[in-house]
């Protein structure tokens, strides 16, 4: 049986044509065999009216057979498509939103009961409603120019937040979701709803927003207390030089005056990224450099700092000991006996390959960078450079001769976890 259901289903020509052939066989050539055998006229015209008998009768079966298939193949598919009715509806009528259909005229033809316990109303209320009885005022012409630009096929679908009016008076946020359904001839036959309440969701938005907002200016008022404080350490610095004229002294407040300058350029640069917890590390070696140049190279007029720098974005704990790094090593350049120099160049380049970050300082061979403070185990500067390395993880890289001083440092962009700032 299920053969014969895979035959008509699949191959009804093939039926037929195998009927018509086996029908144009026996009426062809049954005649002539009966005549061959026969040749009396009576029994002739009887075998003849058997013969007839028997195809009818041979049709008649077929055709009740056919029918009685098709009509469970009919039954199995009424069957298919109630199931799948019940099963669709009752996922429309439970679903945890409210869904609805209506006509372009806004008439509802489908409401499931989501919907109608969003609303407050029973299903034979909700039909007798306009929208403007359950919809604010303010919302409702937005709602129905989208409407409006639906049916005329202007947009596929669209999605709306605006406020409901519960039969108690009570109102509600709501999110709802609409497109159309055309027919064959693109008229519009219905409008399909997706109706969520939104209302404590937007509270919590509201309330993390406003959290947000509230940690925000606290973290600026933490780092603008932090760029005074920093300040008022560097303004000690500028009265103690000016009362204290030793050389030395003042060498050593200016260099520390650097360093503090590094930790308040940190700060700024972080409280301007409005939360993000990276910082744009190419634009604050820029700014550096340039308070370098200024502050540590004024005696050479003709000193010019070259910045190569590709942009790269730092994690504000790896960007601490980073730029302390730089620092350290650029207040301590400005030593160098360029008396033989005309134009002395120096160069600081930043790249990133991958994950791996690479720093380099070099001159143009005219002895600014001294190799007896970057690579003497006992010099200060070394000690703080080598400690902050240690917290990145870093390698450090020096290159000393005739034509070329050269010092680079690379670290792994991601290293770093917690706070890298504090020498030991």
């Amino acid at each position: 049986m299920n053969k014969i259901k895979y035959l008509i289903q699949n191959s009804p020509w093939l039926i037929a044509v195998t009927y018509v052939v086996l029908g144009f066989l026996w009426i062809q050539f049954s005649d002539q065999w009966v005549l061959n055998i026969f040749d009396d006229p009576e029994t002739i015209t009887a075998i003849q009216s058997q013969k007839g008998w028997f195809f009818v009768s041979i049709s008649g079966l077929l055709i009740f057979l056919l029918t009685k298939v098709s009509n469970n193949l009919l039954g199995d598919v009424i069957d298919d498509l109630t199931h799948s009715n019940k099963k669709f509806k009752a996922t429309i009528e439970n679903a945890p939103v409210g869904i609805a259909h209506h006509k372009p005229d806004e008439n509802w033809m489908e409401i499931n009961k989501t919907l109608c316990d969003l609303l407050g109303y029973s299903r034979e209320e909700l039909l007798q409603l306009d929208f403007h009885d359950f919809i604010h005022p303010d919302d409702i012409d937005q709602g129905r120019e989208m409407d409006r630009k639906l049916i005329h096929g202007e947009i596929e679908r669209f999605t709306l937040e605006k406020r409901y009016i519960r039969k108690d008076g009570s109102q509600f946020i709501g999110k709802v979701h609409k497109s159309a359904v055309f027919n064959s001839t693109e008229l519009p036959l219905y409008l399909v709803v997706v109706l969520e309440d939104i209302t404590e969701k937007k509270e919590q938005e509201d309330i993390l927003q406003e959290s947000l907002k509230e940690k925000e200016l606290l973290l600026s008022e933490i780092h603008h207390r932090v760029r005074n404080n920093l300040a008022l350490i560097s303004a000690f610095f500028d009265l103690e030089s000016m009362h204290n004229k030793s050389p030395d002294l003042e060498e050593i407040f200016k260099k520390h005056k650097a360093r503090i300058k590094c930790l308040a350029l940190i700060h700024t640069t972080f409280s301007h990224n409005k939360g993000s917890a990276n910082i744009q590390f190419d634009s604050l070696l820029n700014e550096l450099t340039d308070y370098v140049h200024f502050e540590f190279f004024d005696d050479y007029e003709n000193a010019e700092i070259r910045k190569i720098t590709t942009p790269v974005n730092l994690n504000i704990n790896l960007a601490i000991p980073v730029c302390l790094i730089v620092t350290e090593i650029l207040i301590n350049t400005s030593n160098g006996d360029t008396a033989d120099t005309e134009y002395p160049l120096f160069e600081v380049s930043l790249k990133q390959e991958s994950d791996n970050i690479t720093v380099s300082i070099s001159d143009n061979g005219h002895k600014l960078l001294k190799k007896e403070i970057f690579e003497s185990t006992e010099s200060f500067p070394y000690t703080i450079i080598d400690s902050l390395l240690s917290k990145i993880e870093g390698s450090f890289d020096t290159t000393f001769n005739q034509h070329e001083q050269k010092i680079s440092f690379t670290f792994e962009k991601e290293k770093l976890r917690g706070p890298g700032s504090s020498i030991v």
